[in-house]
């Protein structure tokens, strides 16, 4: 399932970036503070962080591109159609700026949101029948993330993605009644396929 929208977001983001540099100057006034929570090697730390926030945000149409593949695969896109559907909507209408101004920082957050939000539809899953629905490991990335994001801002989007999980599972009737062993096989296959674990730095706890 293709998420050519998104992508085209990101595009303009990482291009507004490019003529700006907002957000590489923000890390570099931030990367001392930031180096005591994120282990980055001290030469081109700015770079690499932003290197992160790119495959971070990337990460996001390649996840949705995985799910929706596995989910047509495995006849049931249908239930999984409304996790699909909210994430898009949060890169495509998650902000009051049209896309022409959009900027990593603001993608950023809401790549969080996304990922957050996938994490816990997982817990609900793992609760409520003992297996994940996309078992994918953003612990790691999504610590820097936060750290990046800022104390301010991230545990707000944590406690939105809780609240939004809960709502979609239970009220919207997000529900696999029976995640088989087709499902698990489809969904490993079009996540090594569309590399889901993104390049990044190893967070401190």
């Amino acid at each position: 399932m293709p998420a050519y929208d998104i992508r085209d977001v990101i595009a303009q983001a990482k291009h507004n970036e490019e003529e700006t540099g907002l957000l590489y100057e923000r890390l570099h006034w931030k990367v001392n503070h930031i180096q005591r929570t994120v282990p980055v090697v001290a030469a081109q730390a700015t770079a690499h962080l932003i290197d992160f926030v790119h495959a971070y945000i990337e990460h996001v149409p390649s996840m949705i591109d995985a799910l929706g593949d596995a989910a047509e695969a495995s006849a049931c896109l249908r239930q999984v159609a409304p996790l699909i559907n909210l994430v898009e909507d949060i890169f495509i209408y998650g902000s009051n700026r049209s896309h022409e101004e959009r900027d990593l920082e603001e993608l950023l957050s809401q790549a969080y949101l996304a990922h957050r939000l996938v994490e816990e539809i997982n817990e609900h899953f793992r609760k409520d029948q003992g297996l994940h629905l996309a078992r994918i490991d953003m612990t790691s990335a999504d610590l820097i993330a936060a750290h990046l994001i800022g104390d301010l801002i991230a545990p707000a989007l944590d406690e939105l993605a809780k609240e939004t999980a809960l709502s979609l599972f239970h009220e919207q009737g997000l529900k696999m009644h029976q995640i088989d062993q087709h499902w698990q096989r489809n969904w490993s296959h079009f996540a090594s396929l569309h590399e889901l674990t993104p390049p990044g730095l190893s967070a401190a706890h």
